[in-house]
């Protein structure tokens, strides 16, 4: 997998013109190759790398969601302040909270985070800049403060 085969699966035109592409191999034929030979981890491997790219480059354009995500900043714009994490939420109903922190984070799927507040909730969690981040509309990064938090 090159940075050219990359560039072209996330819509950038000018990586063809680069020049180091293989002729007749397109991202998603690299992708059915893996698929068909189960190299699934590789393929899993690329796709997150690209994802973690992705996210870098947008953040580094839009400071406000960098700083709510770094956790210098709560989503309404107050700074943030202490926020004190309970381990009992992390060993709650045989570490279910911990599980699915470290899924969301490894997997990239940050839409289910809402599901992870709701989680830390019935864990005990009644912190409301904790749950408001992970359930505010925007979009979550690897550099989230909250599941890097829980997973420290």
């Amino acid at each position: 997998m090159t940075q050219d085969l990359l560039d072209l699966g996330a819509g950038r035109n000018d990586a063809i013109q680069r020049g180091s592409l293989p002729p007749s191999l397109g991202t998603w034929e690299l992708i059915l190759h893996y698929l068909a030979n189960d190299r699934h981890e590789r393929l899993l491997e690329m796709a997150i790398q690209h994802v973690d790219r992705l996210h870098d480059l947008r953040t580094s354009r839009l400071p406000v969601m960098r700083r709510c995500e770094d956790g210098l900043e709560d989503v309404n714009g107050d700074p943030l302040g202490l926020v004190v994490f309970q381990p009992e939420w992390l060993d709650w109903n045989n570490g279910t909270v911990r599980k699915f922190a470290q899924s969301i984070y490894e997997h990239r799927i940050f839409a289910e985070l809402p599901i992870l507040a709701d989680a830390l909730e019935d864990a005990g969690c009644t912190d409301e800049q904790i749950l408001r981040h992970l359930r505010y509309n925007m979009e979550h990064t690897r550099r989230c403060w909250v599941l890097r938090r829980l997973l420290a």
